[in-house]
């Protein structure tokens, strides 16, 4: 009995060194499948990053399109209006007849 303790015993430990080594590839491969897939998704969230980056720039030249079209829109609808609303489209001036009576000016609008 005292010559298979020592047999046993290393048996034991050889056994368990199988299982160790076992536990830490399986882990170490577990380590890695985990840090492939934090990569993996790294990587698409890059992509995204990317192309959400490509879309601001897209919409911020859409932006100053539009702001130059509203610019411009403004300018004419200013021209226009000071064009239909200006001293010179004023008919009032031309139908209305003033006379003086002492200190106090009278209007007298005419048919135009």
């Amino acid at each position: 009995m005292n010559l298979m303790f020592p047999f046993l015993f290393q048996c034991l430990l050889w056994y368990n060194k199988g299982i160790k080594k076992g536990t830490e590839n399986s882990a170490t491969s577990a380590k890695e499948s985990k840090l492939l897939q934090q990569k993996d998704i790294i990587a698409g969230l890059n992509e995204i990053i990317c192309n959400e980056n490509k879309l601001i720039t897209s919409l911020r030249a859409f932006v100053d399109t539009c702001n130059t079209t509203i610019a411009n829109q403004n300018e004419q609808v200013a021209y226009l209006t000071k064009k239909l609303f200006g001293i010179s489209s004023e008919k009032s001036r031309d139908c209305a007849a003033g006379k003086r009576t002492g200190n106090s000016l009278v209007l007298v609008f005419l048919p135009c």
